[in-house]
């Protein structure tokens, strides 16, 4: 940022103060999650669900948010780990369901107990995947045994 921008932002604020307004606070992460999961623009609901559960700087832990049932809206939340849940709304509320179990966002307490829940995916690693990927790259495939036989004719040339 520049000293010419950051003296019009102090004049404006300075000019809202004057005239009894209240500033205007810039939330950098909503644009930021806006950006980056372009369906929170079609959907404020998901991106203040998503504030409740994980708080502003949730696009960190996401991957990606796809809608995936048109009635009931359902969208499935990827987390970077690999793993997933869901937002489902409905017309009476929102609801989490994380690991197989419904939340309700309009009650406190279910919105902290789905925290802890999407907490727990993203400390566990449960992407299945990964671990047979392991343990195929561990093991060497027959193209890999192929490659490293020599034939006959390449082993006299070597020895030559």
């Amino acid at each position: 940022m520049q000293k010419t921008e950051l003296l019009l932002i102090i004049r404006k604020l300075v000019k809202q103060i004057m005239l009894g307004e209240k500033p205007e606070k810039e939330k950098p992460s909503a644009k930021f999650n806006a950006t980056k999961f372009p369906i929170v623009l079609k959907f404020p609901k998901v991106d203040n669900s998503l504030t409740s559960l994980m708080t502003d700087d949730y696009g960190m832990f996401i991957k990606e948010i796809d809608w995936i049932a048109p009635r009931p809206t359902t969208f499935r939340i990827e987390l970077n780990n690999g793993s997933v849940f869901y937002l489902v709304d409905t017309e009476k509320s929102l609801i989490a369901q994380v690991e197989g179990k419904k939340y309700y966002m309009e009650q406190n307490s279910d919105i902290q107990r789905a925290s802890e829940a999407i907490s727990r995916l993203l400390r566990f690693d449960y992407n299945i995947n990964k671990e047979e990927e392991v343990e195929s790259s561990s093991k060497p495939s027959k193209k890999d045994k192929e490659e490293a036989e020599i034939s006959p004719e390449e082993e006299a040339e070597l020895e030559a």
